[in-house]
């Protein structure tokens, strides 16, 4: 196996990914909306998982929903928001079942329930906003009941 051993070509192909070049080409609000979107859809996953754990579900639907967020791309299944005056605006997909869509309700409201209240007051105030179109994503098939 060929190995190079100067790691200049390393650079060369990451030069197009650091925080300079983004600042260069007027790119770093538009990277910094994205991370924080990513984070946002993260932490909405670990919230949600948590919540599922606690649940009084049977073994056989607990395992099924938590294979959701706990698959590789998770993050990209929770609904988009946008930021309100007051809180955000969460856009459910065109491509959610009302099996899915009560149970990420169940979950939220799950997960307020063990929030103190101090931990209550500090969580962003969601509305439910209009359905975002989208086209449906591919994954396995146990994860069918999921979509329309």
């Amino acid at each position: 196996m060929y190995h190079n051993s100067n790691p200049d070509w390393l650079l060369e192909s990451s030069e197009n990914h650091t925080a300079a070049n983004r600042k260069s080409r007027n790119k770093e609000t538009l990277h910094k909306q994205r991370q924080a979107t990513y984070e946002r859809k993260k932490e909405k996953v670990r919230r949600r998982i948590q919540a599922a754990e606690k649940k009084n579900w049977t073994t056989e639907k607990k395992n099924m929903v938590l294979g959701v967020p706990k698959s590789k791309d998770s993050h990209k299944l929770m609904s988009s928001d946008e930021e309100a005056d007051e809180g955000f605006i969460s856009h459910p997909y065109s491509w959610e079942s009302d099996a899915w869509r009560n149970i990420k309700q169940s979950l939220d409201k799950k997960y307020q329930e063990t929030c103190s209240s101090r931990s209550r007051r500090l969580l962003q105030k969601r509305q439910i906003g209009s359905v975002r179109e989208q086209e449906k994503p591919k994954l396995k098939e146990e994860f069918s009941w999921m979509f329309n």
